[in-house]
């Protein structure tokens, strides 16, 4: 049996093409929409941006407005290239430099764990990625902190730690609900939270459908996978569980060059981080050698 995901899936996309085919078969000389506007474009496939492509008709003065950053593209196995669903952007694409949410500390830091990978520009070629000096070409207007990087000897210590830099925040005043506890994985999450609970720290699980997580009125901090978390934000940011190789290893010169399992899982990890505005901390376990005699 299927996946309930994989199912829901393959529904939303045959409904996809079944529209395409109608729009395509449409046979007035004025399209349906005037202009259409795309966010989060960079998780749209093929079919999608056809799809798109039919609802403004023709090519035509102001028809598309696309924005889309594929360091956060975490869904497509196969990026589509623009130009192959009718949609030309030679010439008129233009790279948004400013960063108006986190710090300068926070961009630069999250910049680096994509450091060295060939990401997308939505049309088959690719984007500059910071180098060794960084990125001075995208900048932040605001500065802060430097964000926080911990690795403990064991998973009871980074509970130990975590407890103490929200416990930290609470004192200083900072709401509840403008902190978010993230990790990769739902099991990281489930886990994280039993802990924070066991801390008497309370908790809302923004995966959580049943509950009005969503809801500010509600008290708690948030706790959310990197994917979940995505579209948000928060003043604080505490990454857990994370992956000590992620950071400790020089990302290879081509996206192609590293398995593309890591090269998802490093661009979840740049969104996660993104996330907060004001202040991040990443928290992690390291996996501890075997010793013989």
């Amino acid at each position: 049996m299927k996946a309930k995901n994989a199912i829901n899936a393959e529904f939303y996309e045959s409904v996809r093409i079944e529209c395409l085919k109608a729009l395509e078969a449409f046979s007035s000389p004025k399209p349906k929409y005037t202009s259409v506007i795309v966010d989060e474009a960079q998780d749209f496939d093929e079919t999608k941006f056809k799809l798109i492509r039919a609802l403004a008709g023709p090519e035509h003065k102001n028809d598309l407005f696309i924005t889309g950053d594929t360091r956060q593209e975490l869904y497509l196995e196969k990026p589509p290239i623009l130009s192959h669903c009718g949609i030309n952007i030679k010439g008129r694409s233009f790279r948004l430099r400013i960063n108006y949410r986190t710090t300068e500390e926070i961009r630069a830091f999250a910049a680096n764990i994509l450091k060295g990978m060939k990401l997308g520009d939505m049309d088959g070629g690719s984007i500059d990625q910071p180098d060794e000096e960084g990125d001075a070409r995208c900048i932040s207007l605001r500065h802060g902190e430097v964000p926080l990087i911990e690795f403990c000897p064991f998973y009871d210590q980074q509970v130990r730690k975590l407890v103490e830099l929200i416990g930290n925040l609470q004192n200083q005043k900072v709401p509840d609900l403008s902190i978010c506890v993230v990790a990769y994985t739902k099991h990281s999450v489930k886990e994280i939270a039993k802990a924070m609970r066991r801390a008497k720290i309370s908790v809302v699980n923004l995966g959580n459908a049943t509950n009005k997580s969503n809801d500010p009125e509600i008290s708690g901090v948030r706790v959310a996978t990197m994917h979940r978390i995505k579209g948000l934000d928060f003043k604080y940011v505490l990454v857990v569980d994370a992956n000590p190789s992620l950071f400790s290893k020089s990302v290879s010169s081509t996206e192609t060059e590293i398995d593309e399992k890591e090269a998802r899982e490093r661009r979840a990890y740049y969104v996660a981080m993104t996330r907060a505005q004001q202040g991040l901390c990443v928290l992690g376990v390291t996996p501890q050698k075997n010793t013989s005699e």
